[in-house]
């Protein structure tokens, strides 16, 4: 999968798309097919090495990403699979959890999900993939 990537903190200009392996999905997580990622102003902080909390590098950036549920792994519900979600990765990373943002597809703790709101009220349908 494509994958944006800090090789070394610094310019936000450093920043490269590259192949990365596809995380494997442990017990309570799902695959989320990220259809958006937000990079924002903590992200270009981490990036840049300013931040408080200083990532090993490499790592992939990305507070936040939407998308569709494409699999999920021991221990969740298979019903989820196709559901619209929101996941506040940015939180994830605070707790001390692997995850990150700007990725293709993304492995996260099927509870840290928030399934999106606007599905079915008016709100149209996710970009297509």
């Amino acid at each position: 999968m494509k994958s944006l990537v800090v090789d070394q903190l610094g310019s936000l200009d450093d920043l490269r798309v590259q192949e990365t392996p596809s995380p494997e999905l442990r017990e309570g997580q799902i695959r989320v097919k990220v259809a958006a990622c937000g990079l924002n102003f903590v992200d270009s902080l981490m990036i840049e090495g300013r931040y408080q909390i200083k990532p090993a590098v490499p790592f992939v950036p990305g507070s936040e990403i939407t998308g569709r549920i494409v699999e999920t792994g021991p221990g969740v519900d298979a019903s989820m699979n196709g559901r619209r979600v929101f996941v506040p990765v940015g939180q994830l990373v605070r707790d001390g959890k692997d995850a990150v943002g700007h990725r293709h597809q993304r492995a996260v703790p099927a509870v840290a999900v928030q399934e999106d709101q606007l599905a079915g009220a008016g709100g149209g349908d996710a970009p297509s993939d």
